[in-house]
């Protein structure tokens, strides 16, 4: 179930559901895809050991997706150093 605050124009996805079974998965997933920010409540009212693996998938993510990018602008650094260097009598 997707909700709207609609006087913040913020959408969001709470997946605490009395009815919950596997077929949410899918759902869920496309949700968080989908999102900018990812609010992960953790409590004593539960354990949530799933929530806290998934809040370290998504911070390995992050870390592949940032070390890509530096990875691409050193290479295209490296590239114009070297295009620099041959134009250098």
């Amino acid at each position: 179930m997707v909700c709207v605050d609609r006087k913040h124009g913020i959408s969001f996805y709470n997946p605490q559901l009395e009815g919950w079974s596997t077929h949410y998965i899918p759902l869920e997933a496309a949700v968080k895809d989908c999102c900018r920010l990812l609010l992960y409540v953790i409590s004593e009212d539960t354990r949530a050991m799933t929530s806290m693996i998934e809040v370290r998938h998504e911070q390995q993510q992050q870390q592949q997706q940032q070390q890509r990018a530096m990875t691409s602008v050193i290479e295209v650094r490296h590239k114009q150093q070297q295009q620099q260097q041959q134009h250098v009598p």
